[in-house]
């Protein structure tokens, strides 16, 4: 398994509203994307790779997916529909 599908597992993970990363792994990318990853690790060594690619992954949201801010920021944790 690449870097950059461990980085998109990583991030799917974050987009999915799954608990935990191993119900997701196993549950989610295991059973229901395996045409997607096809080179699939275990769940131990997907972690462990996962470490590996942290440092690639915090670059990568920094550069391409952080938007800039444009002055006052503001944090509301009022969900929008419940």
């Amino acid at each position: 398994m690449s870097d950059s599908e461990i980085m998109t597992i990583l991030v799917l993970f974050h987009a999915h509203r799954f608990r935990d990363l191993k119900s997701f792994y196993l549950g989610y990318i295991c059973q229901h994307m395996r045409g997607d990853f096809p080179h699939r690790l275990s769940y131990n060594r997907f972690v462990e790779r996962q470490a590996q690619v942290a440092l690639h992954l915090l670059l990568f949201l920094q550069t391409c997916a952080l938007g800039k801010c444009s002055g006052i920021s503001i944090i509301d944790s009022t969900p929008l529909a419940s």
